[in-house]
């Protein structure tokens, strides 16, 4: 046993601690959303259902804390809720910003709700807890004295519990090895279990998903390299701290819960259903099952009508339709912080998978950030199936093509694509290699790629040798040169799912 650092232990409830969004409307400097300016990839957690979420809370049966994030914001926070057995205790933390009449309306049981005040009208927050209280147990607190005294005034009871970096500066410092022991569930928004908030926010070392998996209630002493960026949440139950002066040899061991194939399409519609007959005929889906195909209507009627048309034939397709052409790279973000399972593979859609793809990125995947191959076959015809004589084998372009696989938490942690018309696979690849990413590249063609008139690298516009490719390589080399590896701020699109 090393020197114990921090001891703090306290009877623990049992109740999960879910975080349905981590998005809020609030932006509090001392929040572990935003605490040692943590990237904006913290934010990047896809959220799930709230029928999948109902299902997993009952299956497991222990009482719930919903927090975040602001819960309000979470679009299926209500019908999550009318969907609990009533058996099941429901707590909710909210900045109380919230529409008090909507709110009472729309939950049909008795919760418990604690309202924290951080900023805003005073006058409007007694409302909302005078208005909450009819119907719920309500207490309130805050971090400011100053709010307290205000709010008092108003008829509202408030208890302060100090200032988080104040109470917990101690711990915000240089990283350093220890051994930590907590006693909690916390789970994030798309139902992954983490030992703490920090690595959470982070999406580092995540445990089992409560939806797509059995709850592990066990509690286990870990070793972690990271005690010092920790969040002020992360000392609020039983913790206790045990300096580790050698760090242990870990290899950490990555398990694939499923297989999202992400795909986007603009002009594509005449090579559509070749594309998704040849996902769904996928060795692998009969050995494993866990997939699902997104794929991004870039703002093309054609690719819809005809997406429309077929889509019965494929079980587990998710159709996005984008209210304008934001371009592959956006699209392609949007739907990477959607997906549902761990291993992204992209793929374009006028393209057309070996059956063997995914197996052969199934067999490498755990060793590796990054898969592709650095061979493929050409066509350069618009003909619906390949032939042997019309395709070629070649080169494309050292293992990208478009069509690639990564780990989502490799790709979120490194900001996705930027924003870009062409070449945003190329800048990801410089920042990806910078960042010592590993790269596993099949030295043999795993699909069939089509080049024709619509392909982006024939379009006048971006194709080899336009202005805007050019001026794009020129902004993609300086920033390899600059061996830049700082994520980006991913940009996200809008769009409707159909």
């Amino acid at each position: 046993m090393g020197e114990i650092i921090h001891s703090e232990k306290r009877n623990f409830d049992g109740k999960l601690r879910i975080y349905l969004t981590l998005r809020c409307n609030m932006r509090c400097q001392y929040c572990a959303n935003n605490y040692n300016k943590l990237d904006a990839l913290s934010m990047i957690h896809s959220e799930r259902s709230s029928g999948e979420w109902a299902n997993a809370i009952n299956r497991i049966g222990r009482d719930i804390i919903i927090t975040g994030g602001e819960p309000t914001l979470y679009k299926g926070l209500y019908a999550l809720i009318a969907k609990l057995d009533s058996k099941i205790g429901v707590t909710i933390y909210s900045n109380g910003s919230f529409d008090s009449d909507t709110f009472n309306a729309r939950i049909g049981r008795k919760i418990n709700l604690l309202l924290s005040y951080h900023s805003g009208d005073y006058d409007k927050f007694a409302y909302v807890v005078e208005a909450v209280k009819r119907n719920h147990t309500v207490h309130v607190t805050t971090l400011n004295p100053l709010a307290q005294e205000k709010l008092e005034k108003r008829g509202v009871k408030v208890e302060v519990v100090g200032h988080q970096e104040d109470k917990y500066s101690k711990h915000f410092k240089d990283e350093e090895n220890v051994y930590c022991y907590k006693e909690n569930y916390l789970i994030s928004p798309n139902g992954t279990r983490y030992p703490c908030v920090s690595k959470m926010m982070r999406q580092k070392d995540p445990m089992e998903n409560i939806i797509d998996s059995e709850f592990d209630p066990s509690f286990q002493r870990r070793f972690c390299a990271d005690y010092g960026i920790c969040s002020p949440c992360d000392f609020l139950g039983t913790t206790i701290i045990e300096r580790c002066e050698i760090a242990p040899e870990i290899v950490p061991e990555r398990t694939c819960d499923g297989v999202s194939v992400i795909t986007t399409a603009y002009k594509s519609h005449p090579y559509i259903r070749a594309y998704l007959d040849s996902v769904e005929s996928q060795v692998y889906w009969g050995e494993s099952g866990n997939y699902e195909i997104l794929l991004g209507i870039d703002h093309c009627p054609e690719v819809l009508e005809e997406v429309n048309r077929i889509r019965d034939r494929y079980k587990n397709l998710r159709v996005f339709y984008f209210d304008k052409n934001y371009g592959t790279y956006i699209v392609k973000n949007s739907l990477a912080y959607i997906a549902k399972y761990n291993y992204l593979l992209f793929f374009d859609s006028d393209d057309m998978m070996f059956p063997n793809l995914v197996k052969k990125h199934y067999r490498v995947m755990k060793d590796f950030d990054v898969v592709g191959q650095t061979k493929t076959m050409f066509s350069c015809d618009n003909n619906l199936l390949p032939k042997d004589n019309e395709w070629v084998q070649a080169q494309c372009g050292r293992g990208w093509g478009g069509n690639w696989g990564i780990w989502k938490e490799s790709f979120m942690r490194m900001g996705g694509f930027m924003p870009w018309v062409c070449k945003a696979d190329n800048e990801f690849t410089d920042r990806a290699k910078n960042s010592r990413l590993k790269m596993y590249f099949y030295q043999e063609p795993l699909f069939f790629r089509r080049v024709h008139g619509n392909a982006l690298t024939r379009h006048p516009d971006t194709c080899m040798g336009s202005r805007l490719r050019n001026e794009m390589d020129k902004i993609r080399l300086n920033r390899k040169d600059k061996k830049i590896v700082e994520p980006v701020v991913p940009v996200f699109g809008e769009f409707t799912e159909i």
